[in-house]
């Protein structure tokens, strides 16, 4: 598989912190009911690396992904099919 499809579909399943604070806030959604890591299992540095959350990429999480994309598509703009 080419190395840029790998690349897209790791970038679906993440989670990134850019942002000093940012870790804070997310923890603070956790505890609040809302989960930032219902739709990622891995972490990403930015850099290119990821560390997975020991939770796999399972099918509800897969499904929440995809829903997602199709949602943010034009009825007929075709947009998941260049994710993978």
């Amino acid at each position: 598989m080419p190395e840029d499809r790998v690349g897209r579909i790791l970038e679906r399943f993440r989670v990134s912190f850019g942002v000093e604070g940012e870790p804070v806030a997310a923890v603070e959604s956790f505890l609040a009911g809302d989960n930032p890591f219902r739709n990622a299992s891995l972490i990403a540095d930015g850099a290119g690396n990821y560390v997975t959350m020991n939770v796999p990429i399972g099918t509800d999480c897969f499904r929440q992904v995809i829903e997602a994309g199709l949602k943010a598509t034009p009825p007929g703009g075709g947009g998941m099919r260049s994710v993978a």
